[in-house]
């Protein structure tokens, strides 16, 4: 904002928004926001545009997590076969979550996949995040709660599921663990003040936690 006043002939070719919600940031998004700087600062050194490199005298922050929390096998069953014929919209928010915890993709390609993606009963695709760093090609088989998913989708035309919007999926997936009981306390880390905390996993849980849930549980079973 203070750029904003200060400048208000640059800002006006933009569209900005009339109010603008600025929240504190946590620590390992400023750790992480003040790495990409430094990556374009060293850029522009090696590349002759900045000819001072003082900015590399600053100590950035190292990024804390806790531990992992995901659903166990258990539960994950438990919410898969919840009926929820009586509300649509939890039951194919559900669907969406239980699929991606049986895949184990991000939500970025879990809303790009089409039935092109899917190969001899495998997913197929090439993650969105680091396909400009490798662009490997990840196979996974699915499983028949995975091809049950799938075939209540049968009649749409190209997506292999329906398209969502993360910030409304995120909601869902807390309403749905919420109402089918999933209040097993979870030991997390706050991101803003880095106190541990106590926290039912329906409260924490998001679409992370399905890639999670299919990553720890496999690990359970073989450790590679």
């Amino acid at each position: 904002w203070e750029y904003m006043e200060q400048n208000p002939e640059h800002f006006a070719q933009f569209k900005l928004a009339k109010s603008i919600d600025i929240r504190p940031m946590s620590p390992n998004t400023l750790s992480c926001s003040a790495k990409r700087l430094f990556m374009f600062l060293n850029w522009c050194v090696k590349n002759g545009y900045l000819k001072s490199a003082g900015f590399r005298n600053v100590t950035l922050a190292q990024e804390v997590y806790g531990t992992p929390y995901y659903l166990t096998i258990q539960e994950r069953d438990k919410v898969f076969y919840h009926d929820f014929s009586q509300n649509p919209r939890l039951d194919f928010h559900r669907d969406k979550f239980m699929f991606q915890c049986l895949i184990g993709c991000r939500v970025s390609d879990l809303n790009s996949l089409t039935k092109a993606n899917l190969v001899d009963g495998c997913i197929e695709y090439i993650p969105q995040k680091t396909k400009h760093e490798h662009a490997s090609t990840v196979r996974v088989p699915l499983n028949q709660k995975a091809k049950d998913i799938l075939a209540r989708y049968t009649d749409l035309d190209d997506a292999l599921l329906p398209r969502f919007t993360q910030t409304m999926y995120n909601k869902m997936i807390k309403r749905i663990l919420k109402h089918v009981g999933i209040d097993r306390m979870v030991r997390t880390l706050n991101p803003k003040t880095r106190q541990d905390e106590a926290r039912p996993l329906w409260e924490v849980a998001t679409s992370h936690t399905a890639r999670k849930t299919f990553i720890g549980n496999l690990y359970k079973q073989v450790k590679d």
